[in-house]
């Protein structure tokens, strides 16, 4: 109107229930995985290109930090600078290949303590294939190295003994 009163209004009106439903269903998946992951007694992490970008409870419990100060390459922190190299080596042959690895190393616990773990991580791909990261998870295995240890310790006394025996055993 000349005397620029409004005379009426336009409005758009747009049903966003279907973008709705799909935000909780997102919301659902992620509050499962999130609760499976924090379930595992184990480790857990999801990385990409950065570095880590998800852990879970049990990796904060071993590692004394809280998850967001985990993220990107914070890890190489706790494990044992003996270790690192090969741990690097395979990771970075592992992106080239797309391919899954696995290692061997000490970490250190909050409390100090260097814990022998099997490192296992597979390859996270996109829709199109691509590699996005990986999804990683560390098995506790000192004590399983510590009967290895002792077992082999005790196999060369025994076989000392059996030597050094004036008749054969």
């Amino acid at each position: 109107r000349p005397d620029g009163s409004v005379a009426g209004f336009f409005a758009l009106v747009q049903d966003i229930s279907e973008n709705k439903r799909v935000e909780q269903t997102v919301r659902e998946s992620e509050a499962r995985f999130r609760a499976m992951a924090d379930c595992a007694p184990a480790p857990v992490w999801v990385t990409n290109d950065q570095g880590i970008e998800f852990v879970n409870r049990a990796f904060v419990e071993v590692a004394g930090v809280p998850a967001e100060g985990l993220t990107g390459e914070v890890w190489t922190r706790i494990i044992h600078p003996d270790d690192l190299g090969q741990a690097l080596v395979k990771r970075r042959r592992a992106w080239e290949e797309r391919a899954p690895y696995g290692y061997h190393a000490r970490f250190r616990r909050a409390d100090g303590e260097w814990r022998w773990m099997q490192v296992s991580c597979n390859p996270r791909l996109d829709e199109a294939g691509v590699l996005i990261g990986y999804v990683g998870m560390a098995v506790d295995l000192t004590e399983q190295k510590r009967a290895e240890d002792e077992l082999r310790e005790s196999e060369a006394r025994f076989r000392a003994m059996a030597d050094s025996a004036p008749a054969p055993v």
